[in-house]
């Protein structure tokens, strides 16, 4: 977010700029933190001056100040407050992993939409499960502050991707067959910033978990790809316009928009993949078995 917010409110006179900035603290910023390195190099105690705390507290202060008049201006979160309300959902809906549907179920609108109007309050303490899903898909749908906007995890996929030919002519997309989740994990993450990545690791980790129990819960990989894919793994909305292409090209525009669903199921499948568990052979070192076999068992 950029340092310096200056917001003019719609319902304000034109004549009246409401700026706030922050970059006033820069360099009372670098000077406390000098200032805090002598402290800890004269304390031989480790204990915080009395410098140290009230440049502490008047951070503090200013953080939260800054804070909330984002968002009294915006009505929105601020990027920190996002990431935490989103964590805070996932984690709801890991304490019902178990429960039939989850991810695919719906929840109640007008509970969804009260907490989208509240994504700075803390998450109330009785949230369900699928109210949570149903909130976390209203906050990522929003294309501006998305992991993957329309179309971008199928372009970062697209060379892992290889069509196949059926026996009735249709066109399958499947991924090649040497790509590991490695791979997948890779072209996804490319461009990503650290908090998108804690995000969809925080994201894959609640989805293996509830795949894990699909035995009780019937979200396995392809369900969840149905019923969530649509939400993470947004397809390109751009219009075609129809008129200016040939028919071979709208055939073709046509076959690419019915890849998205089998593109997502791969993807879904390869991502939410449980390892194979090793064997007992696989599980010793070879340190292990060479020391057992030097032993003479009668």
């Amino acid at each position: 977010m950029d340092q310096s917010l200056i917001i003019q409110a719609q319902h304000w006179p034109s004549t009246h700029l409401f700026s706030v900035t922050r970059d006033f603290r820069s360099e009372d910023h670098k000077a406390n933190a000098l200032q805090g390195q002598a402290n800890k190099d004269s304390n031989v105690h480790g204990e915080k001056t009395l410098c140290d705390r009230a440049s502490s507290a008047l951070g503090g202060v200013l953080d939260s100040l800054y804070t909330k008049i984002y968002n009294f201006v915006t009505g929105k979160p601020t990027p920190l407050q996002l990431q935490a309300f989103r964590l805070g959902l996932i984690e709801k809906i890991n304490e019902h992993s178990g429960q039939v549907g989850i991810y695919r179920e719906s929840g109640r609108a007008e509970v969804s939409n009260d907490l989208m109007r509240r994504q700075f309050d803390p998450l109330p303490e009785n949230l369900n499960g699928n109210d949570a899903v149903t909130t976390l898909k209203a906050s990522l749908g929003d294309q501006s502050t998305t992991l993957f906007p329309n179309g971008a995890a199928f372009e970062k996929t697209a060379h892992l991707f290889e069509e196949k030919k059926t026996a009735d002519g249709k066109t399958e997309y499947a991924l090649k067959e040497d790509v590991t989740r490695e791979d997948v994990l890779d072209a996804l993450e490319d461009g990503l910033s650290e908090d998108e990545k804690v995000l969809f690791s925080a994201l894959l980790d609640s989805l293996g978990k509830v795949s894990k129990q699909s035995d009780t819960n019937l979200m396995t990989p392809s369900n969840i790809a149905i019923g969530f894919g649509s939400t993470l793994f947004p397809e390109d909305k751009t219009p075609i316009d129809y008129q200016n292409l040939s028919a071979g090209e709208v055939a073709q525009k046509m076959a690419e928009g019915g890849s998205y669903t089998p593109k997502r199921v791969a993807l879904f499948e390869t991502l939410l993949q449980q390892p194979k568990p090793k064997s007992a052979e696989e599980l010793v070192s070879p340190e292990f078995a060479a020391l057992y076999d030097s032993f003479d068992v009668e």
